[in-house]
């Protein structure tokens, strides 16, 4: 099972879902979602070749470490594309095991709803869900106080599928 990622891999303070932390993002190609507005519409594409290497479960975990503890932190976002794809699940779910058990906390960015996702039994510490509405859309902010997300439809639960975030927005 491989996984076609982004590279190189970016590190930012707005991604991760806390006040405090930068984050490295992987961005992982294949989406079916087609949201109108996509942000990154050439990553719906599971083949996408411009600037993508194929990665097994493992390479990916290796690389992921050695470039979070590069930029100090411990903390990853799966973003896309959409890291569920279909295509992507099982590889997804052997590399959120794999760095759970190297301390790396993860936030998953997917268009799928929270019920589509449980079944898994994924590994995350939070998870973003729902297809991004292009009329529900707002300012995408993030304070010492809230984060608000790309479309107020979208949802965020913890490792628990708790609801955290509401209206689009997450406090802190």
């Amino acid at each position: 099972m491989y996984l076609n990622v982004k590279v190189p891999f970016n590190s930012t303070f707005m991604d991760y879902f806390d006040n405090e932390s930068m984050a490295v993002v992987i961005y992982i190609m294949g989406c079916s979602h087609n949201c109108k507005g996509c942000h990154n519409k050439q990553f719906q594409d599971f083949y996408y070749e411009k600037n993508t290497k194929m990665f097994t479960s493992i390479e990916l975990a290796d690389e992921i470490i050695k470039v979070a503890r590069k930029n100090e932190t411990d903390k990853v976002c799966f973003e896309g594309g959409d890291p569920l794809y279909p295509q992507n699940i099982h590889a997804v779910k052997d590399l959120l095991i794999r760095l759970s058990m190297n301390g790396i906390k993860t936030a998953i960015y997917t268009g799928y709803d929270i019920d589509i996702v449980k079944p898994y039994e994924l590994n995350f510490d939070f998870i973003k869900c729902g297809t991004f509405d292009i009329n529900q859309t707002q300012e995408v902010k993030k304070t010492d106080e809230y984060m608000s997300l790309a479309s107020t439809n979208q949802k965020i639960y913890n490792r628990k599928y708790q609801l955290i975030s509401e209206n689009g927005i997450l406090f802190f």
